[in-house]
């Protein structure tokens, strides 16, 4: 309806692929603020509170930024990802880039332990594509706090482990003593 009421909704729209145009705008936007020392950052434990019941909830990372920075594709309910630097930035001042870039280190570890973890074990190995990957993937982008990552890992790491089952060994109706 937002395109068909606003043709230029669409080009609004595709604006927020432009994910390099979109960081360099809120760097220098985020680098005009005064850090606020992680308080935009615990907004995250706020997410999952409907509006209906919080009208005035603080606004995530990329819905602040782009209400900002794009405010016609907020107008349109699109929003645009900041990038985890501006994230920190916008948290720490020009801090924030090496307290995100030492979170970032530890995560990538992280990342790296559980896909070396993986080889020839499935269970692991899914694990690590639809749950550490996407977090790595998206938190890169949008940001790995107060936005869509963190929330998605949540998510993800509730979802695998109630419908993911780890594979039985299998029996042999061998008995050992037998081979």
């Amino acid at each position: 309806h937002a395109v068909i009421d606003n043709p230029d909704a669409a080009k609004f729209a595709m604006n927020r692929f432009d994910y390099l145009e979109t960081y360099v705008e809120g760097h220098r936007h985020v680098l005009s603020l005064d850090p606020d020392w992680g308080a935009s950052m615990l907004g995250v434990f706020l997410q999952p509170l409907p509006r209906g019941f919080w009208p005035e909830k603080p606004d995530a990372f990329s819905t602040y930024m782009t209400g900002q920075i794009l405010p016609q594709n907020l107008q349109i309910g699109v929003t645009a990802n900041f990038n985890s630097l501006n994230e920190f930035t916008r948290a720490f001042g020009s801090a924030g880039v090496v307290i995100g870039g030492l979170l970032l280190a530890c995560i990538l570890a992280l990342a790296y332990s559980v896909f070396s973890s993986a080889v020839g074990r499935p269970y692991l190995s899914t694990y690590y594509v639809t749950v550490v990957l996407i977090y790595v993937s998206s938190g890169f982008m949008g940001g790995f706090v107060d936005d869509q990552a963190l929330p998605q890992f949540i998510l993800n790491n509730i979802y695998f482990f109630l419908f993911v089952r780890r594979p039985t060994p299998i029996k042999s109706s061998i008995p050992l003593s037998n081979i």
